[in-house]
This record gives C-alpha cells, sequence and structure tokens, in this order.
C-alpha cells in the first residue's frame, strides 16, 4: 500500500490537503508528481487533524457490471459529503 499526502491547488487560501491511498506503485509516483510536495515535517503537521479529502485507487479490483446502473468494470465514485472518492478497475 502507498498513501501519498499532498496538496492540490496553487493558491495557498484555496489549497486542499489530499491523501491518495493505492496499491500500483505507478499510481503513486504518478500521483506524488501531480500534488504539491512538501517536507515530511511540515506534511505530519499539516494532517495530524487528517486530510480535506481521501482517494482510495483500487484499480486492480472491478467493479461488477451485474450491479443495477453498473455497466462497466470501471467505476469512479465521490462522495463530497464525506470527502472521499473511490476509483475501482483503472
Amino acid at each position: 500500500m502507498f498513501v501519498i499526502d499532498g496538496y492540490a491547488g496553487w493558491d495557498p487560501e484555496f489549497q486542499k490537503k489530499c491523501r491518495i491511498i493505492c496499491s500500483r506503485p505507478y499510481h503513486a509516483l504518478f500521483i506524488k508528481q501531480m500534488l504539491i510536495r512538501d517536507n515530511e515535517k511540515s506534511l505530519e503537521d499539516s494532517f495530524k487533524n487528517g486530510p480535506d479529502f481521501t482517494v482510495i485507487n483500487g484499480g486492480e479490483y472491478y467493479a461488477d457490471p451485474n450491479t443495477e446502473d453498473m455497466s462497466s468494470r470501471t467505476s469512479i465514485a465521490v462522495n463530497f459529503k464525506q470527502k472521499e472518492m473511490v476509483i475501482l478497475g483503472s
């Protein structure tokens, strides 16, 4: 498992703390390049109350196309209330 913490958004006033959890190293490398990084101490201090948004990338697991309203083995589900996203099948 790879856990990548970083910031989304350039402007500090609107920046979001994001935590990405994935099991494939190339997904971790990709998102590490996409997010704004900081040193470990700053990230630890900033994330002590948790992230603003969490993405769980289970790309090696597929969605069940037999599930109601599911027409593909790929699924991206976003819950803005809980500030979470789950990615399957990519």
